[in-house]
């Protein structure tokens, strides 16, 4: 016979993190309008990053096996890169006017292919060489600014999800994964997978909104 299993109450713990997380939210929203001194968002998050910390009841944290290790590993990574790209952004910066990028879909798939192997490439990139936002703003006030803007962003973000240090959730998530014993594609294989199912995404993409 087959067994029965007691019915047991579906309930959520450590619903004040709930809380934490839309102060985070609410810091990332509220810097873009308000235009806080440099520091003042982080400052908010990490605040938000403790008080979850400190007053969910360890338990939890036990109980969903957590630990600082994936964190800490995506950080080395990322300060690794961070630290070896500045070399290359000078190279883009130097010769940009060589790519001969014109239309909109040549910088969709630029940006995009560059932000496949770092988090927010396009946004590091316009603030190491020196391009502020103010200066990118010129652009809204013509329709063929605007498609760029577009495209630049689409780019960015839907191609973060190309690779594992795409965005940074990317790798954190392969971390956690794989500390819980669930095998994870190597760095080559997970590329094999996300171009056979991204890349037809992307080439509609490129013919609906920037061909």
């Amino acid at each position: 016979a087959e067994e029965v299993q007691p019915r047991r109450r579906l309930h959520v713990q450590g619903k004040r993190s709930f809380l934490y997380l839309i102060g985070v939210m609410t810091a990332a929203v509220l810097s873009g309008y308000f235009q806080w001194a440099r520091g003042i968002q982080e400052a908010l998050m990490i605040a938000m990053a403790l008080l979850s910390w400190f007053t969910t009841p360890r338990s939890i944290h036990e109980a969903n096996h957590f630990h600082f290790h994936p964190i800490a590993e995506v950080a080395a990574l990322f300060a690794g890169i961070f630290v070896t790209m500045v070399p290359a952004l000078e190279i883009l910066h130097d010769r940009a006017s060589h790519f001969n990028l014109h239309a909109p879909w040549q910088y969709f798939w630029l940006s995009g292919i560059l932000s496949s192997f770092l988090l927010t490439f396009t946004a590091m990139a316009s603030g190491l060489v020196g391009t502020s936002a103010e200066n990118l703003g010129g652009l809204l006030h013509s329709d063929l600014g605007v498609s760029l803007l577009r495209a630049v962003s689409a780019g960015a973000v839907f191609m973060g999800a190309n690779s594992y240090i795409g965005n940074g959730p990317n790798f954190m998530v392969k971390s956690i994964a794989e500390r819980h014993g669930v095998e994870m594609p190597s760095f080559g294989g997970y590329l094999l997978y996300s171009t056979a199912v991204l890349l037809p995404i992307f080439v509609v993409v490129t013919l609906v909104f920037f061909g």
